[in-house]
């Protein structure tokens, strides 16, 4: 499952081989949620491949890239996403996002919940590590 998931990120994130239903604008910025005693730095993109992007996707900054598509391969924007620490304290959440979020968590264990039109999809235990990028991948119906 793991390879299938690094194949498809691979697949996904190649130049001119998967198509955006939606032109949302880029977004950066930090995340901070009320009780947490840490930000989150984010950077959603995904819609066109644009040097930011590139810059995240080398940033050892970080750690988990999350991605939002179909299996038809198309990549899903305007997408939700909600990020829980293991005692369920919201750590991230956005709302509207382009389909390829990076984060840059601390080292731990979180559940990602995506959701696309009112429907929702829960990993519920992704270890994330700084040293080595973790992907996560939704895939709702179009």
């Amino acid at each position: 499952m793991k390879l299938l998931i690094e194949v498809l990120v691979g697949t996904i994130l190649a130049n001119g081989l998967w198509f955006a239903t939606a032109a949302a604008m880029e977004q950066k910025g930090t995340f901070r949620a009320e009780g947490v005693e840490f930000e989150v730095n984010y950077y959603a993109g995904g819609i066109g491949y644009s040097p930011e992007e590139a810059a995240a996707d080398k940033s050892p900054d970080y750690s988990a890239r999350v991605l939002f598509a179909t299996a038809e391969r198309t990549l899903l924007g305007n997408a939700g996403l909600v990020v829980t620490d293991a005692t369920g304290r919201v750590v991230f959440r956005i709302e509207r996002a382009d389909p390829v979020i990076y984060l840059g968590l601390p080292k731990g264990v979180y559940a990602f919940e995506g959701s696309y039109r009112g429907a929702t999809q829960r990993h519920p235990r992704i270890a994330v590590d700084p040293v080595r990028r973790r992907d996560i991948v939704f895939l709702f119906p179009e």
